[in-house]
């Protein structure tokens, strides 16, 4: 009976999947991360079902994210790669409650990028990601060394907690260069708010650099490029 056994651990082994959910599997940086899991998995002998949340509004987004776990449970995947939905006004508890449906049914999580909670806190879920408060270290310290000297960090409202432990490794970096640092440093601002920014940018103690959250720089720089300074 080994020969049966075998084929039928082969036929399982094929049939097996993984759930990825990222927010958008079309973005370049995101169809990279998906294209790398599909690849692995397919070394391996497994596939992977990738959830299709769109691009519209990140409340449908959420909505598309809830109805692909649905998914991932009837088609009993293996495993679930998940990188936590931001910018919702209640985040943490929808990705908490999406995670739990996943234990409830003993499939395991693995985070792409960001936990869910807020820094210092971790959930007990493995985290692929970078050292975040290395990053905005070393960008707030070569801002530094060009000769800034008001460095403001710019993100998004309700943005994953990755951004806040950017925010405190540009934060450290400022203060051990002897400058000066404080809450009104980190700005909340939708680069698309023209007055939002112009507000930020107004007056004389107005940043001489800014160090935004990844996504924000082709629309920040356009906002201060045409809502504050004059060519």
């Amino acid at each position: 009976g080994y020969g049966t056994f075998l084929a039928d651990h082969a036929s399982r082994l094929a049939t097996q999947r993984f759930g990825v959910m990222v927010p958008d599997a079309f973005h370049p940086f995101y169809a990279r991360i998906c294209r790398g899991l599909e690849d692995g998995a397919r070394r391996h002998g497994y596939t992977t079902l990738t959830a299709a949340l769109g691009t519209g509004s990140m409340h449908e987004r959420a909505v598309r994210a809830a109805e692909f776990a649905d998914v991932c449970l009837r088609e009993r995947v293996i495993g679930v790669f998940l990188q936590p939905l931001q910018f919702l006004e209640r985040a943490e508890e929808f990705n908490r409650s999406l995670v739990a449906g996943f234990e409830a049914n003993g499939i395991p999580v693995v985070l792409l990028d960001s936990d869910y909670v807020s820094p210092p806190l971790r959930t007990r879920h493995d985290l692929v990601g970078i050292d975040n408060t290395n990053a905005g270290y070393m960008l707030a310290r070569h801002l530094i060394e060009a000769g800034a000297r008001r460095i403001a960090y710019f993100s998004r409202a309700r943005s994953a907690p990755t951004s806040l432990l950017r925010a405190n490794g540009a934060g450290l970096a400022v203060s051990e260069a002897g400058l000066k640092w404080g809450r009104e440093n980190i700005v909340f601002c939708d680069p698309n708010d023209a007055r939002a920014v112009k507000r930020v940018f107004s007056g004389k103690s107005r940043p001489d650099a800014v160090v935004p959250q990844t996504a924000l720089m082709p629309l920040l720089a356009a906002a201060i490029w045409n809502s504050v300074w004059s060519v």
